[in-house]
């Protein structure tokens, strides 16, 4: 079966069962579409989270790096 037999199957398919169970195709499109934009904006989510995690590595790395330079500078002054 190619391509192009499969979307024409995929959408004869939609129209029956939406006919079958008296919901709007138009509606199923649109939930679809609604589905599709939740599932972006999970990733873009995820994305995010991932920006926040690696930010916060770099700042905990940087606060161990001031803390040696402190600790050095102490160490200096005592001597």
């Amino acid at each position: 079966m190619n391509v192009t037999k499969t979307i024409i199957f995929a959408l004869d398919l939609l129209d029956a069962v939406s006919e079958f169970v008296g919901v709007d195709k138009e509606d199923v499109k649109d939930a679809y579409d609604a589905v599709q934009t939740l599932s972006k904006g999970m990733d873009d989510l995820r994305d995010v989270e991932n920006y926040l995690s690696d930010a916060t590595s770099q700042i905990e790395t940087a606060e161990e790096f001031v803390n040696n330079i402190r600790m050095i500078v102490e160490t200096w002054k005592n001597e």
